[in-house]
C-alpha cells in the first residue's frame, strides 16, 4: 500500500514537472514492490513503467529504454502477447526510440501496439487514436509526407467522435496535422487547423500553457514562411513572453 502511495505520489508530481522528486519516489515504490514481490510481479512491472516515464521526461533516454524493455518482458510473461499494458509498453518504449533517432525501430513498435490497441480495444477508441498520432509522427521523421498526413487526419476523426470538439487530445492532433500540411505547402489549411488548435488550447489550458506556447511559435513560424511578419512577430513575442514565465 505504501508502494502504491508512492507511485500515485511520484506521478502527480510528474505532471507537475517536478521531476526529481518524482523520479525519487518511483525509485523508493519500485525498491518495496521488488521487496515485498516477486521480481516478476506485475506491480513492479507498472513501477519500471512510470519510472521510466520519468526518465524519459529527464532525457534519460537510454536508462527509460531499459526499464521499459523491463517491464514490457514482465508484462507478456505474466499477461501475455496481447493485453492493453503490453501495448501501452510498446507504445511509450517506440517513443522513446523515436527521441533516440532509432526510427525504423520506432516505427515498428507503433505498429505492433497500433495493431494490438486496434484488436484489444476496437477501432474507435482514444488510445488506437493515440497510436495512429504517434506513428505519424516518426513517420513524418522519415520524411514521408503523404502517409504521416492520411494518419494524422484519421487520428483526428476518431479523437474528434469519441472525445468530442474540445479536449487536450484533439488539440494536440490538430497541431500535429498542421505541421504536416505545412510541410507539404498546403499552408491554407495548415493555418486553419494551426489557429483552431491554438484557440483550443488556450480555452482548455489557459494562456500561459507550455502547449499553447507551442502553437503560437508553430502559427507564428507559418505566418512568417507567408509573409504576415507584424502577426509573427506579435506571436513569437507572446510564445517568449510564456518561456520565460515556466
Amino acid at each position: 500500500d505504501l508502494a502504491k502511495s508512492l507511485d500515485n505520489l511520484a506521478q502527480l508530481l510528474q505532471g507537475q514537472s517536478k521531476l526529481a522528486e518524482a523520479e525519487a519516489l518511483q525509485r523508493e515504490a519500485l525498491a518495496i514492490f521488488r521487496k515485498q514481490l516477486d521480481n516478476e510481479h506485475p506491480n513492479v512491472a507498472t513501477a519500471l513503467h512510470n519510472l521510466a516515464g520519468v526518465l524519459r521526461d529527464q532525457g534519460k533516454l537510454a536508462e527509460a529504454e531499459a526499464m521499459y524493455r523491463e517491464a514490457l518482458a514482465i508484462y507478456k510473461k505474466q499477461l501475455g502477447n496481447e493485453h492493453p499494458n503490453v501495448a501501452t509498453a510498446l507504445y511509450n518504449m517506440a517513443g522513446v526510440l523515436r527521441a533516440q533517432g532509432r526510427l525504423a525501430e520506432s516505427e515498428s513498435m507503433q505498429r505492433e501496439s497500433l495493431a494490438m490497441r486496434h484488436k484489444l480495444l476496437g477501432n474507435e477508441h482514444a488510445t488506437v487514436a493515440a497510436s495512429l498520432q504517434s506513428l505519424a509522427q516518426v513517420v513524418l521523421d522519415q520524411g514521408r509526407l503523404a502517409e504521416a498526413e492520411t494518419l494524422d487526419r484519421e487520428a483526428l476523426r476518431m479523437q474528434r467522435k469519441v472525445l468530442g470538439e474540445q479536449h487536450r487530445a484533439v488539440a494536440s492532433s490538430l497541431a500535429d496535422l498542421a505541421t504536416v500540411l505545412q510541410r507539404e505547402g498546403k499552408l491554407d489549411e495548415a493555418e486553419t487547423l494551426g489557429r483552431e488548435a491554438l484557440a483550443m488550447r488556450r480555452k482548455l489550458l489557459g494562456n500561459e500553457h507550455a502547449s499553447v506556447a507551442g502553437s503560437l511559435n508553430s502559427l507564428a513560424v507559418l505566418l512568417r514562411q507567408r509573409g504576415s511578419l507584424v502577426e509573427a512577430e506579435a506571436l513569437s513575442r507572446e510564445c517568449l513572453a510564456i518561456a520565460e514565465k515556466t
